[in-house]
Order: structure tokens, then sequence, then C-alpha cells
């Protein structure tokens, strides 16, 4: 697939003039719709994360409505306060579990009337009802479901994982990235960006981009975790570079430069009529990839919220 400079070069506090326009109004967006009328309270999802996830919406689909940006930004915000809970939580795994079951049947619109209290679950039923009534939500909600379903009980795998590894047993790199793979969140929300984007040729072409995604996905998770192996060695979480071993970061490296060619090269086998779907997901993931070269969510430069750094 063509990509565009804003796709090619790493993130950076400037954008290319052309570029400017759309991508700053679809920051500024973002960041209001965050910091006044998102579901989740920002106490709960830390600000800090705010001037990077804006960004990264604005810059993979800076034609999108606002209404749209704003799906894409809870759904984000959902990724983050789940991975809060399952990292830093007390909830026992089992009952984790539970939590999570309910959260999938809220995020595929079914009723779950006992977590009212909860605004993670008010926020996935907030999420699911929009999909449903955008432009392929008939069409992909099906698979919109299977997605949030895998993310969620993909996040209780990765903490059995976790104990495993603190216990000294070893695991092998594939079986800890058919976890990671999904909870690194590429799937959720590219999936919920088609579903808005609304391509009729999506209907039928979502399997040819979903196999491009499983591999964009891996070099995400694969970007991740090389980024946060310090944190998460202290948090005691599963990390592809633990899994490994001393030594293993430069075959980690490789692999997450195979994954992202392999995604690629799939995008531009794409079926006709795609392409602004297939361009949402090659520049969400550029931008992450770019992110975990220098950040993280966590210390982007908040100085990025400003229009002259969108």
């Amino acid at each position: 697939m063509q990509e565009s400079e804003t796709v090619r070069s790493p993130i950076t506090t400037e954008t290319p003039f052309e570029a400017e326009d759309p991508v700053t109004r679809a920051n500024a967006a973002i960041l209001a719709h965050l910091h006044t009328t998102s579901p989740l309270p920002p106490s709960l999802v830390r600000p800090a994360r705010f001037p990077a996830l804006a960004l990264m919406i604005a810059r993979s689909g800076p034609w999108l409505p606002p209404a749209d940006l704003a799906v894409l930004a809870d759904l984000v915000l959902f990724i983050f306060a789940v991975d809060d809970l399952a990292d830093e939580g007390d909830l026992p795994i089992d009952e984790l579990a539970h939590r999570f079951e309910q959260y999938a049947a809220c995020l595929a619109g079914l009723e779950c009337p006992e977590l009212c209290f909860d605004p993670i679950a008010r926020t996935a039923s907030s999420i699911a009802a929009r999909l449903a009534a955008a432009p392929l939500g008939t069409a992909l909600f099906a698979a919109w479901s299977t997605r949030a379903s895998e993310f969620l009980s993909s996040m209780i795998t990765e903490k059995q994982l976790s104990s495993a590894l603190a216990s000294g047993q070893a695991l092998d790199l594939e079986t800890y990235l058919d976890a990671g793979r999904h909870t690194v969140g590429v799937a959720m929300v590219s999936t919920a960006a088609w579903i808005l984007i609304g391509e009729p040729a999506m209907a039928t072409g979502f399997r040819a981009l979903r196999a491009a995604e499983r591999h964009l996905s891996c070099a995400a998770r694969l970007a991740n975790d090389l980024r946060s192996q310090e944190r998460e060695r202290e948090e005691g979480s599963a990390n592809a570079v633990f899994v490994v071993g001393p030594g293993g970061e430069p075959a980690l490296r490789r692999m997450l430069a195979e994954e992202l060619a392999l995604g690629r090269t799939r995008l531009s086998l794409r079926p006709r009529g795609t392409d602004l779907s297939a361009a949402f997901l090659d520049g969400f993931v550029a931008f992450v990839i770019s992110l975990y070269a220098t950040h993280d969510f966590h210390t982007f430069p908040a100085r990025a919220e400003t229009a002259e750094a969108a």
C-alpha cells in the first residue's frame, strides 16, 4: 500500500503542512471529548495518556467525523481501563475472568444490569450501541463481538502466563504471542474503525484485512514489549523479552520487522474498495510502533496536545 509521509516518518512534535489542518482538527476534537464528554472519567484512565491517544487516532483517520473519533477514543480508554484493572486491581483471577466475561457481553450489546455501577461496563455498552448503529454495524458486528471476546479472554490468559513465568515455568514464544497479539488492542480498534468508516467492500473484504491485522498486531505487541520490559519486570507481567530470555532482543526486533513487512504486504493485496480501512490499520500500527521506539502512552510529550504539535 502506498504510504503517506505521516505514516512513514517517526513520531515527532511537528506535522507536515499538508496534513496539519485535518490532523489538528481531529486531535482537538478527540481531546475535547476525552476531557469533557467521554463516559469514562479522566481520573480512572490517567489523563497523561491523552496526548498520545488523541494523536494516534487523529493521524490514523483524520477524515473521520468527530462522533466516530469519539467512539474510537472511548474504545482505547476502555482498553486502558481493563488493562489497569488486570494489572493493578485486587480481584482474584476467577472473579476477574467473570467480570471480563460480563464486559464482553456489554461489548456484544447484551444487557448486564448487575454492572450498572461500573463506568467501564457503561462505556462498553455505549461503544456497542454506537457501533451497531454505524454504516457496517449489521455486517461486521458479529466479527466485532468476536474480537472483543478474544481481547478480554486473552487478558486472563496473560495473567496466567505471568504467574507461570513468575514461578519459573518455561513458555514458548508462540504461546505467549497467541495471547499478546489480541491484548495489544489493534484488532479491536481496527475492527471498530472499519465499521465506522463503512466501506461497503469491507463486508466481504474483512477476512483479507483481518489476515494483515494479525501480522501487524504481532508487530505492535513486540514493539510494546521491547519498550515496556523494565516496567513490566517490576510488575511481574508477561513480556516477550522474558519469554525468550537474555540475549533474545535482537531476534525479537527482527521478528517485529518481519511481521510488519508481512502485514503491509497483505495490505498491498487488499480487495478493491477497502483503501480507507487499510489506511487506518496501517496508520494506527505505524503510530504505535513509532511511539514505542522512543516513548509510551505515559511519557509522550504533553505539548503534542497543542495545535502546533498535532
